[in-house]
């Protein structure tokens, strides 16, 4: 003899807004193991019975069963028992209000870290834009300091070349000059010598 639960089967009971859902059956999955067998009869401990070689049988009710399998062939009978317990029924097996709580829950924590990931990349973009005009802003700065530094060493120089021009023209007013000396010739007459 062969047993196998099967939890599949649930019912809803319902109270209010509340719903929850309760085992109330369990399913077991007996197998006939037996060898030369011409007939089997199956005693499921609770004054119920089946004759089915591997019956599906449904339990409504928790406790300690007795299972019997008779086999019956033209040399007689021989039978075998297995002891079950069943002590799932009745327990809650999902609350459904729970797993949307959990459900909405995750939603939110998701949400809030997408919420937390924009908000990150755009401090992230506020900060690369003020650095970007803080840089324009250097440059533009250094662009005036070098156009300053330009014009003062333009200036600089056409002072040197009006001072060095007034030189040149100071030096050529001098050149040009005439002396003029008198002596006297051996008769005594003044006379004026250009030079």
């Amino acid at each position: 003899m062969a047993v196998a639960n099967n939890d599949d089967t649930v019912d809803d009971s319902a109270t209010g807004d509340d719903l929850l859902i309760v085992k109330l059956s369990e399913e077991i999955q007996f197998t006939d193991a037996t060898l030369n067998a011409d007939e089997v009869l199956w005693d499921f401990g609770n004054g119920d019975f089946s004759s089915d070689r591997n019956p599906l049988y449904t339990y409504y009710s928790n406790g300690v069963f007795n299972v019997i399998l008779t086999a019956v062939n033209d040399f007689g009978e021989a039978s075998t028992t297995q002891t079950i317990t069943i002590s799932s029924i009745g327990e809650m097996i999902v609350d459904p209000n729970e797993e949307q709580q959990e459900e909405e829950t995750q939603e939110e924590e998701t949400q809030e870290e997408e919420t937390q990931e924009e908000e990150t990349q755009e401090q992230q973009e506020e900060e690369q834009q003020q650095e970007e005009e803080q840089q324009q802003e250097e440059e533009q700065q250094q662009e005036e300091e070098q156009q300053q530094e330009q014009q003062q060493e333009e200036e600089q120089q056409e002072e040197q070349q009006e001072e060095e021009q007034e030189e040149e023209q100071g030096d050529t007013s001098g050149k040009g000059a005439t002396k003029t000396r008198g002596y006297k010739g051996k008769d005594g007459t003044q006379n004026d010598e250009n030079q």
